[in-house]
């Protein structure tokens, strides 16, 4: 049995009528599946990857089997990885949250139609990155609960925050190559003007 996504982006399809695969660039999709201890559901990915090209459409599907002996009413979140590899990754269709009611013991297949953007190629973070990871976890609906979502400004807000610490490190390094510098210039100018010996003049370094 299928589970229908209840949304299919309309504006989605048509970019996808549109597009173009990349030849040139093959990616890895990985699946992963985990679930909240109190659920009792088994939930697994039928495949654990695929490989595509950015601007291609992929299909893969997850499994989930209700153990328990009572109706039990799942949703399911998502994330992608590397996380700035999550605005390129589209999904058509899904089942994330979406409540999925399950019967004691029945199984369900769920579909998942996505694209990888082919504007993916043209970031220069992601250049050599070839793996992406799209992992689904599965919660019990319940009144009250809230289902956590992806936040795509927190996502944007760690990466301007990576690239931020990365400018500090190199200043950092940069400063550092500029000392070394400074200091070899003050012992090459020590050993050959003022004629110390070399002795001398490596103190005078370390000093400095």
């Amino acid at each position: 049995m299928a589970v229908k996504c209840s949304k299919i982006l309309t504006a989605s399809s048509v970019k996808v009528a549109a597009m173009e695969p990349v030849e040139n660039r093959e990616l890895i999709i990985r699946f992963a599946s985990s679930h909240d201890s109190k659920l009792r559901w088994k939930f697994e990915p039928e495949q654990d990857g695929l490989r595509i090209k950015p601007g291609e459409t992929g299909l893969a599907f997850y499994t989930a089997t209700n153990s328990s002996n009572r109706p039990i009413i799942g949703i399911a979140t998502y994330n992608v990885t590397p996380w700035l590899a999550g605005k390129y990754f589209n999904k058509i269709q899904c089942f994330c949250f979406e409540e999925q009611l399950l019967q004691p013991g029945e199984t369900v297949d769920m579909p998942v139609l996505f694209y990888i953007d082919p504007e993916y190629c043209d970031d220069k973070e992601l250049f050599y990155n070839d793996i992406i990871n799209l992992q689904y976890t599965f919660f019990e609906a319940m009144e009250g609960f809230n289902v956590p979502r992806p936040d795509l400004n927190d996502i944007s807000h760690k990466y301007q925050s990576n690239q931020k610490n990365k400018q500090i490190l190199q200043l950092m390094f940069n400063n550092k190559l500029c000392c070394i510098f400074f200091h070899f210039v003050i012992m090459l100018i020590t050993y050959c003007y003022i004629n110390l010996p070399l002795k001398t003049t490596f103190c005078v370094f370390k000093i400095c």
